[in-house]
């Protein structure tokens, strides 16, 4: 069986020039076999979602209930006074 330290010593024997071609020869290796593995892509908050997306029933649109729209175009002195009228019930 190979290990590192059998590795470690038979690099020692060989003169540098060998050693530094043995450590170039390993990167590049490394670098081929890490561009083969792609990582895996990004995604979105709403990819994760899509599965659920359009599964719950309800408006299709806020402006369907009379309320969302009450005092809309009004000045917001108004709006407020409305407002204040539904805090205190």
């Amino acid at each position: 069986m190979v290990t590192w330290q059998s590795l470690s010593e038979q690099a020692q024997q060989l003169s540098w020039r060998d050693r530094l071609l043995l450590i170039w020869q390993l990167v590049r290796s490394l670098g081929r076999r890490s561009a083969q593995v792609q990582p895996p892509k990004a995604r979105s908050v709403l990819d994760v979602l899509q599965p659920f997306v359009g599964v719950g029933d309800g408006p299709a649109d806020l402006s369907t209930n009379p309320a969302y729209l009450e005092g809309y175009g009004e000045p917001r002195s108004k709006l407020s006074d409305h407002l204040d009228q539904d805090h205190q019930h």
